[in-house]
């Protein structure tokens, strides 16, 4: 799998895969977690994802981030679907609702915070995740067999024990795209730390029109077919503890979006032109990852 550069910076891969990571959890969650918004890193230490810069993804360690080099369960991965194991866990439940939607330039990428009140959840197996955050990486960050879409999504959650679930969701370019995934990418602010108000939102709407996705009568989003595996933050400080599962089907997003969405990336704080903010693909050392095909 090749990385894409500043001469390919728009190249995608037709790739139909979403992805969802989840915190390893020792026993029955009976509460959600309400403290502030995962993805710990320090503020005082500049990085980038331009694997050519000395603050880029192979030089994380060196510069105040040692667990991206020293951890053997790094993420993300480039999932093999000729080599999985039977996963023997049920489906994912998604209880999302709509609230204020804030879109944020964090300066490593396009964040919309979830306001204090919104009682967002992931019921993973009877565990329960409350959303925090979700935000948005391109290309993708997991590879399928080699290959990268051209966005993915990853929605950032807590339990009451500290634990952390991430679901993503991949987007192709194409002609039918997510509307609310594109009203995110061409409103958000071109300078980092602000923030632009785009009304009232379901991180639901992400989720339209996937394969192996189902709505329940309650109105949970029901998610039968996946791939799981242990693994990491994808960004600084590469914390690892969590277990990956990657969805068989894929939304769409426009070019247009896309294209800003780079534009952004590159005008990024220590990024100097680089338009890309995913990192590149790490080892398994050994880890299986399963597949659920459900129902």
């Amino acid at each position: 799998m090749a990385d894409l550069t500043r001469r390919g910076m728009f190249k995608t891969a037709g790739v139909a895969v979403a992805a969802i990571g989840v915190s390893s959890v020792p026993g029955p969650v009976r509460g959600l977690f309400s403290g502030p918004a995962a993805r710990p890193r320090s503020p005082d230490v500049p990085w980038n994802n331009d694997p050519e810069s000395p603050i880029g993804p192979p030089n994380w360690d060196t510069i105040g981030f040692p667990e991206c080099g020293l951890g053997t369960s790094q993420s993300p991965v480039d999932i093999r679907t000729d080599q999985l194991a039977k996963y023997p866990g049920g489906p994912l439940l998604l209880n999302y609702e709509k609230s204020e939607a804030a879109v944020v330039n964090t300066g490593h990428y396009v964040e919309v915070p979830i306001p204090p009140g919104a009682d967002d959840s992931l019921d993973i197996d009877g565990d329960l995740f409350r959303l925090l955050q979700y935000h948005f990486h391109a290309p993708s960050e997991h590879a399928v067999n080699g290959h990268l879409a051209g966005l993915e999504a990853h929605f950032v959650h807590k339990n009451i024990d500290g634990s952390t679930a991430v679901i993503g969701v991949f987007f192709n370019i194409g002609s039918d795209p997510n509307h609310l995934l594109d009203t995110i990418l061409l409103s958000a602010p071109e300078t980092a730390h602000e923030k632009v108000i785009i009304g009232k939102a379901s991180p639901a709407d992400l989720f339209q029109n996937l394969s192996g996705v189902r709505t329940t009568p309650t109105g949970a989003i029901q998610v039968e077919s996946f791939y799981s595996y242990d693994g990491s933050l994808t960004t600084p400080d590469c914390s690892q503890g969590l277990r990956w599962s990657v969805l068989v089907g894929a939304g769409q997003v426009s070019q247009p979006a896309v294209t800003r969405f780079h534009q952004l990336i590159e005008r990024f704080p220590y990024y100097n032109g680089y338009p890309n903010n995913n990192r590149p693909v790490q080892p398994l050392n050994g880890r299986i990852i399963s597949a659920r095909n459900g129902p």
